[in-house]
């Protein structure tokens, strides 16, 4: 019911949510497509007479690994975990990241601790543009773990999705497989 309420580009509040899945899988290429390296950047504008309250929970399982290579990071509340970043006054900031390590951990793990800062400390987030913002920030952890990984010794790597919600507009990004 509430779904049918989201406004974006091509998404009208009177169409079906089987017109807005449509819609979404066009946007990722259809059902069982795997687009391997590929990034999108795609927002949603929330209809303003919404009330959200952001409440979230997480859980992960391990699979058959002998570790856990996967992380992520939840934050209904980006002011309490960045209480320094340029926020616009009244205006709710959220962060919710997965994660996927592949051959290890150690890049996961870089962006679970590293990605959100970078991409609140850019400058493109400062003068609101998100989704440069969020290109930004991707690119600078690439570099951080390319370097890392060569100073270490290690080759690991990372797959990304992530949303972020700033006042009424959900932008969400997925980088990898």
């Amino acid at each position: 019911q509430d779904i049918e309420k989201v406004i974006s580009p091509g998404i009208a509040p009177s169409q079906s949510l089987e017109e807005i899945h449509a819609l979404a899988q066009s946007y990722t290429g259809g059902p069982g497509s795997r687009s391997s390296h590929k990034s999108r950047l795609v927002s949603l504008q929330l209809d303003p007479t919404l009330c959200l309250t952001l409440e979230s929970g997480v859980t992960s399982m391990q699979g058959e690994r002998k570790y856990m290579e996967d992380r992520h990071v939840v934050f209904d509340d980006l002011r309490e975990e960045l209480p320094d970043a340029h926020y616009q006054e009244g205006i709710p900031y959220s962060y919710w990241a997965v994660y996927d390590g592949h051959a290890g951990f150690k890049a996961a793990e870089i962006c679970k601790d590293c990605l959100h800062k970078e991409i609140m400390q850019s400058e493109h987030f400062k003068s609101g543009d998100i989704f440069a913002a969020i290109q930004d920030g991707l690119e600078k952890v690439d570099l951080i773990i390319i370097e890392k990984g060569t100073e270490e010794g290690w080759t690991e790597g990372c797959c990304v999705s992530l949303v972020i919600i700033v006042d009424n507009i959900l932008y969400t990004a997925n980088l990898g497989d």
